[in-house]
């Protein structure tokens, strides 16, 4: 098989992405990869060196984001106008490239991990221009990506086509989560693998013993802060109470390479910056339990339906209780339900929050009792093996044909 990895973040530390392509090409026998990045200028990103020897074409990715400072009619306008730009005199000209390449290189499928309108549409004319099979990989619907950048409703009813008709299209789809999965194979009636971020069994840690009752109670966060009303609703709530709850202080730590945030009030915040996969692993072992908020507001409601939070894997073998916050019909909370392995809450209420947020520090045997419960759900859905199985599944190869999973050494990841 020669496999042409299509994607605007190859195999590059220091961002989320590029550390799941860095684990998954590593999978890919050399010979039959090939790589045509399309990448946004000025987003500093470079090729991991472990990839050198890998035959990679570049072009620049269009900018496709409009700016809030437009105000809505200038927005509207200059949103339909770049994504006519984009789409009929900048697509036509990397299709023409991409296609150049993939012959170049024998391109029989490609793989495709699909962000944002460009990639969308690329993939679907790159296919059909090499007419070869399709395999895409879906990180999130569209939807959060299309509201996030402002993107007029008529051009998003434009894109959301696009991407309904490249996932019929697809011989195959790698889907974010097992409910992601099921909804797409029924919806487009295309084989749907669920292939979720995974981690090295050895990183598991065991049980942590509860922190001293005179110590502060930690709430740990890490990654970045999508569900950020979520994020407030937590700080007000804390706020309400002066950061006391059950005779204990309450500390938060964020382990990001940012942190927005303002207060008017003290807050026992700290931020600790971005931390290596394992060290960070280490770092929140030693807190009191993990935060991991998922939007309520319903416009984000088929992404908290059907994405997976790749903090959430890191957090499973942690060895501390899991702090869920966020709609009971979210696809990690049914994930965690399913294996009693959070403290769940499924409201912004400050009561409710502060209520669950007592529960973890009064019950520090449930808190082991949900960190062992964690435990095993990693076991027995997200090691690398699993990983491995799936990847060749979506792949359409015998698992024998790839390259062994290299436990002596692990790819680094980042705590995102």
């Amino acid at each position: 098989m020669k496999l042409l990895l299509l994607t605007d973040i190859p195999p590059a530390q220091g961002f989320t992405a590029g550390l799941v392509m860095k684990r998954l090409c590593s999978f890919v026998p050399p010979e039959w990869l090939a790589c045509y990045a399309v990448i946004s200028p000025g987003l500093g990103l470079t090729l991991d060196p472990e990839f050198s020897w890998l035959p990679i074409h570049y072009a620049n990715k269009p900018s496709e984001r409009i700016s809030r400072r437009l105000g809505r009619q200038a927005g509207t306008l200059f949103s339909l106008a770049r994504d006519a730009y984009n789409t009929r005199v900048i697509l036509p000209r990397v299709l023409r490239d991409a296609t150049e390449f993939g012959r170049k290189v024998g391109a029989e499928a490609i793989w495709c991990p699909v962000q944002g309108p460009f990639m969308i549409r690329l993939a679907r004319r790159l296919a059909k221009q090499l007419q070869v099979p399709l395999l895409a990989q879906v990180y999130d619907p569209p939807d959060w990506w299309l509201i996030s950048n402002n993107i007029d409703r008529f051009s998003q009813r434009r894109i959301f086509a696009e991407y309904q008709a490249l996932l019929r299209e697809s011989k195959r789809i790698a889907a974010a989560s097992w409910a992601m999965a099921e909804a797409y194979q029924n919806q487009y009636n295309t084989p749907a693998i669920p292939l979720i971020p995974s981690l090295d069994r050895r990183l598991v840690q065991p049980p942590q013993p509860a922190p001293s009752q005179d110590a502060p109670f930690t709430l740990a966060l890490a990654g970045q802060i999508y569900a950020t009303e979520e994020f407030e609703a937590l700080l007000a709530a804390l706020d309400s109470v002066a950061w006391q709850v059950a005779g204990r202080s309450i500390r938060f730590q964020v382990l990001s390479r940012q942190l927005h945030i303002s207060a008017n009030r003290p807050r026992r915040i700290e931020f600790l910056g971005w931390y290596e996969q394992a060290a960070g692993i280490r770092q929140l072992s030693q807190a009191s339990a993990l935060y991991c908020p998922y939007r309520f507001d319903p416009q984000h409601e088929p992404e908290a339906r059907l994405s997976f939070p790749s903090k959430l894997t890191t957090y499973l073998v942690t060895g501390r209780p899991i702090f869920f916050h966020g709609p009971r019909y979210a696809s990690p909370a049914l994930f965690l339900e399913k294996y009693a392995a959070a403290e769940l809450c499924y409201t912004l209420e400050p009561a409710d929050i502060l209520q669950r947020i007592e529960t973890l520090i009064r019950d520090p045997a449930q808190g082991a009792q949900l960190a062992r419960n964690a435990a095993r759900a990693f076991e027995e859905n997200l090691t690398l093996e699993i990983y491995h199985q799936q990847f060749a599944a979506f792949l359409g190869v015998p698992q024998a044909d790839l390259v062994p999973v290299d436990l002596e050494n692990p790819v680094a990841g980042s705590t995102a």
